[in-house]
C-alpha cells in the first residue's frame, strides 16, 4: 500500500514502502544491511522475472500512463493494481505466472513509477484511468469478462472503476485493500524529495509501510530499485510528493456495498490494515456471495510474504467464479484460511 505517516510526507520522501531519514532496524530499513548489493533470489523468482513485460505508455490527458503486459490479447482479462506509493514493478512477481493463460497487465498510477504526474488526483479519475487501461490493452476484448486485482490503497479506485464498468467486469479482487470508514484528517504536507548522494544510499532507506518483517529481500530489493530514479546530483523516489494532498477519505467505504460483480477479499493474517476495530464492520458491508480467504503469516504486503500462495489463492478464486452457481442462494460472504 502502504499507508504513509504525515512525518514521512513533510520529508518528502517514501516509496511502498516510505523511507525514513536513516535507516533503522531491520524492519524499518530491510536493505540497509546490503549496502546496495543485489539480491539472488530462488529459482521460481528468476524465471518471473525473466518473463519481461512488454512495457508501454499509454497518453491519457496529456500525459503518459506506464503499462506492463504478459500474454496474447484475446485471452482472459487480469488487470493488476498496485497500492501507495508503489509501481506496477510490484506485480513482475506475480503476473508472469498468469501468462500462459490471461492476458495480464499492470500500471503504475499517475504520479507513481514513470506515469506522468498531474496538478490534482481522486478516486474518479484514478478509475477512469484503470478503465482506459483496460480498454488500451485489449483486457476488454477477450472471450470472458477480465478481472481486477488491487492491493491496498488501490481498493478505492478498483471499487470506482468497478461502478463505471458494471455488467463489462468478470470480477474484482482486493488484495489487503485499504477499506476503511471516512474519518476526518488533515491534507499532507509537501515538500520536495531528498536526494541521496548514491544508490546504495537511496536503497538504504527503502521500507515498506506500515513497516513489517521481510524474509524475500530479493523482492524487496526489486521494489526498490523500480520506485527510484537518476536526477542530478544523485538518486530520488519516483512518486510525485503531492499525490495525496487533499486527496478523498473513504471512498472505498461508501463503494463497496455496490459493487455489481463478484467479489473477492484477500487478507493477510497479521495486516495492521484490514485488521483492527473496522474489520467486522467491513465485512457486514461486502455484497452478498462475496469470498474472503486470509493468507497464513503475512503481513500488508502479503505478495511479498507469500507470492506463491498469493498466486494460488488467486487463481482458485477465479476458478471458482467460472461455475455456475445459478440458482443458489448466495450466504453473506465465504471466508477460507
Amino acid at each position: 500500500m502502504a499507508a504513509i505517516r504525515e512525518e514521512q510526507h513533510q520529508r518528502g520522501v517514501s516509496s511502498e514502502s516510505a523511507v525514513a531519514d536513516r535507516p533503522a532496524g531491520r524492519d524499518r530499513a530491510p536493505l540497509a544491511h546490503l549496502r546496495g548489493r543485489a539480491v539472488e533470489g530462488p529459482a521460481w523468482f528468476k524465471r518471473a522475472i525473466a518473463c519481461a513485460p512488454a512495457r508501454d505508455m499509454l497518453d491519457r490527458d496529456g500525459g503518459k500512463i506506464e503499462m506492463l503486459s504478459w500474454g496474447e490479447t484475446g485471452r482472459p482479462g487480469l488487470l493488476f493494481m498496485h497500492g501507495n506509493i508503489a509501481t506496477a514493478d510490484i506485480w513482475r512477481i506475480i503476473a508472469p505466472f498468469f501468462r500462459e493463460t490471461h492476458r495480464a497487465v499492470a500500471f503504475s498510477w499517475p504520479g507513481l513509477g514513470r506515469s506522468a504526474w498531474r496538478p490534482r488526483y481522486s478516486t474518479s479519475e484514478l478509475a477512469a484511468d484503470a478503465v482506459a487501461v483496460a480498454h488500451a490493452s485489449g483486457l476488454l476484448d477477450g472471450p470472458s469478462k477480465p478481472v481486477f486485482v488491487a492491493h491496498s490503497a488501490g481498493a478505492g479506485p478498483a471499487l470506482a472503476a468497478a461502478h463505471q464498468l458494471g455488467p463489462a467486469l468478470g470480477g474484482l479482487i482486493l488484495a489487503d485493500g485499504r477499506v476503511r470508514p471516512p474519518a476526518p484528517g488533515q491534507p499532507f504536507p509537501t515538500r520536495p524529495h531528498r536526494i541521496y548522494a548514491t544508490l546504495e544510499n537511496a536503497l538504504a532507506h527503502f521500507r515498506f509501510a506500515p513497516a513489517q518483517p521481510c524474509t524475500n529481500l530479493f523482492i524487496a530489493d526489486l521494489i526498490a530499485r523500480a520506485a527510484i530514479m537518476k536526477v542530478d546530483g544523485g538518486w530520488t523516489w519516483r512518486f510525485d510528493p503531492r499525490l495525496y494532498r487533499n486527496f478523498p477519505n473513504g471512498d472505498a467505504w461508501d463503494l463497496l456495498p455496490g459493487v455489481a460483480c463478484p467479489l473477492a477479499l484477500i487478507d493477510a493474517e497479521h495486516s495492521t490494515v484490514t485488521g483492527g476495530e473496522d474489520r467486522a464492520a467491513r465485512l457486514e458491508r461486502l455484497p452478498a456471495g462475496s469470498v474472503r480467504v486470509v493468507i497464513p503469516e503475512t503481513h500488508h504486503h502479503l505478495m511479498v510474504d507469500q507470492p506463491i500462495a498469493f498466486v494460488s489463492v488467486l487463481r482458485s478464486i477465479m476458478d471458482q467464479w467460472k461455475a455456475d452457481f445459478s440458482g443458489v442462494e448466495s450466504p453473506r460472504y465465504t471466508e477460507r484460511r
